[in-house]
């Protein structure tokens, strides 16, 4: 088969064998005109075979836009660089994940700070701050009231403080709670505080509780003494006043301030009412209406 541009050759160098004469019956057609439309011809042709030549390497590349694996990282920077940008683009920055919470801590039970709360407690006691144990716990005792020991353990402590009275009360609430099984730890502590404020009769019948319980409790059978010399002295001296002899009554009544004070504890109101009525009878010469009168007006 016969090119077409051997075709057009041919027509060419026909039409610059005729005459000019001829042109007007061929339409015309000057000669720079064939001339001009070869021209255009072969620039076509040359334009066909540059995009064939530049179509070639992207037919290569399977995938669009694939780069070759030997592309180094500066090349695939350059190659993200937009067309008509004359900087080239940051790298894109990774995305970093946020880092994990720390986990919250569990809440202590009330039961656990309670228990922390005593032993903080405990040292306080050992070094002697009783007021500093009396506050820590009752902290204790605020966090869970039904625990026993917190409230024996502040009872140790206003002992310590002379305050028996806070102290007897803590026992008794203690005991209470210890009443399905009574401890004799609790129970002598009871005692101790009955008997620093001169209540024998009810310390001697907390003793007997402790020792139906442990009878050879040996703090107990040596308290259980010094509870029954009182417990004497208390009734010879209410004996005596049934009778009025007020020279044996002040003496009975001198013995049981001297077994209250080697104990620490507080004189009951109605001696030291006592007491001071006989110390106005002998400055008023004995008239015990008088005397009761001036210690309900000056105390």
């Amino acid at each position: 088969m016969v090119s077409w541009q051997a075709s057009r050759a041919g027509e060419i160098s026909f039409y610059h064998s005729l005459p000019p004469s001829c042109y007007t019956a061929l339409g015309q057609r000057p000669r720079n005109t064939i001339s001009t439309r070869s021209n255009m011809a072969n620039k076509k042709s040359k334009k066909s075979a540059n995009g064939s030549a530049s179509a070639s390497p992207a037919a290569s590349s399977p995938i669009v836009g694939a780069s070759s694996p030997t592309m180094n990282g500066a090349e695939k920077d350059a190659s993200a660089v937009p067309s008509g940008s004359s900087s080239p683009m940051p790298p894109s920055t990774p995305e970093v994940a946020d880092p994990p919470s720390p986990a919250e801590p569990e809440e202590e039970s009330v039961t656990v700070r309670a228990e922390k709360t005593k032993e903080k407690g405990n040292v306080a006691f050992k070094v002697g701050k009783y007021a500093e144990a009396v506050a820590l716990y009752t902290k204790a005792i605020e966090l869970n009231p039904l625990e026993p020991s917190y409230l024996t353990n502040r009872a140790a402590s206003y002992m310590a403080l002379k305050r028996f009275r806070m102290a007897l009360e803590d026992c008794q609430v203690a005991a209470s709670l210890q009443s399905a099984a009574p401890s004799p730890k609790t129970l002598l502590r009871l005692a101790r505080c009955q008997l620093a404020l001169g209540s024998s009769t009810p310390a001697l019948s907390t003793i007997r509780t402790i020792l139906s319980i442990e009878p050879k409790n040996a703090q107990a059978l040596q308290l259980q003494d010094k509870v029954q010399v009182l417990e004497n002295h208390v009734k010879t001296f209410e004996a005596a006043k049934q009778k009025k002899e007020w020279g044996l009554a002040r003496l009975a009544l001198d013995k049981c301030l001297q077994a209250i004070e080697g104990e620490g504890g507080d004189i009951p109101a109605e001696w030291r009412y006592w007491g001071r009525t006989r110390v106005i009878a002998r400055l008023v010469g004995g008239c015990e209406h008088c005397c009761k009168t001036l210690v309900m007006l000056y105390g």
